[in-house]
């Protein structure tokens, strides 16, 4: 464990900017932390930040080259939400900055450098902190024996980030050693993929079966099955309902969502005080996120292609009877 992380200066510089860094940056505010600076290699990406800052009180300095921003930002708490990264998190242990990471912006080779470096770092997942999916999760840490767990997530977002977060929480949840990840995706690439499959298969003989789906609005189902209880939860932005079956009986509760950013930045920001991530644990994650992404390229494995649509029976012709329906395949 490194040193705990006691910042003199609570000022943030943000590098990267996408779709959700307003609210994460909201939310660090919220809780003290005054951006200085934002850097992205995207001129569009900066024009976007610019708009969003406009009118803020500090006014933020604006960098389309990350490097320079963070050589002239050492000792400020960095938001780390950009791919292809690794140079940065080296440039950021470097310097002793401590980092905060959007997790489904970075690739295994920049959680392993950040790793490697002993940098003072704390990923921030917000989907882990949907309130039916933290129900569920916090229901099910009592069961001894976990043997199946389904998580379905449409959102958003591009559905490999999605996929990532959800293999990370699996692997999570079931406690024990990932040995074999099988995925497909749906879609023109990997990258641009409009649908991932994945199978977690662990150690103990849990299998984790992952649906990540890109979708115009966010909803989620959760499934998590021991010997004696079988927990089930659903919901979108606002909340959700939780049901735990176990001897025969079912309890059924809603559940409110109160803020998932803040949440996960509050735990992120947590760990950071406490010296940040163990290097193993940035390793494992490194290393299903490797796996998963192989899955989906190798040759072996079921080709990435497109859904199609087939008319199973009729309905095709105006001579032929309308009785047929449609069938993603």
């Amino acid at each position: 464990m490194q040193a705990p992380y006691t910042p003199t200066v609570a000022t943030l510089t943000v590098c990267g900017w996408t779709e959700r860094t307003p609210p994460l940056l909201a939310a660090l505010e919220s809780r003290g932390l005054v951006p200085v600076a934002v850097g992205d290699r995207s001129a569009a990406a900066l024009v976007a930040a610019a708009a969003a800052l406009r009118g803020h009180p500090h006014n933020p300095a604006r960098y389309q080259h990350p490097r320079e921003m963070l050589r002239r930002a050492a000792g400020h708490t960095v938001l780390l939400d950009m791919p292809d990264a690794a140079a940065e998190a080296a440039a950021l242990a470097q310097r002793g900055s401590p980092v905060l990471v959007a997790g489904d912006a970075i690739e295994p080779e920049t959680l392993e450098m950040l790793a490697r470096t002993g940098a003072v770092a704390s990923l921030i997942r917000p989907l882990r902190w949907h309130a039916a999916l933290r129900a569920a999760v916090e229901a099910a840490q009592p069961l001894t024996r976990i043997r199946e767990v389904l998580l379905l997530v449409e959102d958003p977002r591009p559905a490999l980030a999605t996929a990532e977060d959800l293999a990370t929480l699996a692997a999570g949840i079931a406690g024990t050693e990932v040995e074999s990840v099988v995925a497909t995706a749906y879609g023109p690439s990997r990258d641009r993929a409009e649908a991932i499959v994945a199978e977690l298969h662990c150690a103990d003989g849990l299998t984790a079966l992952l649906v990540a789906r890109d979708a115009a609005a966010f909803r989620l189902e959760v499934e998590i099955a021991s010997f004696t209880t079988s927990i089930q939860a659903g919901g979108d932005h606002a909340g959700g309902t939780l049901a735990i079956a176990t001897a025969g009986r079912t309890t059924t509760s809603v559940v409110v969502d109160d803020g998932q950013h803040a949440r996960a930045v509050d735990d992120a920001l947590d760990e950071l005080t406490c010296g940040g991530m163990e290097a193993d644990r940035l390793f494992e994650e490194a290393a299903l996120l490797r796996a998963l992404r192989r899955s989906m390229d190798d040759a072996d494995a079921a080709a990435t292609r497109r859904p199609r649509w087939e008319v199973i029976a009729g309905g095709g012709h105006r001579s032929t009877p309308r009785r047929g329906h449609l069938h993603l395949v």
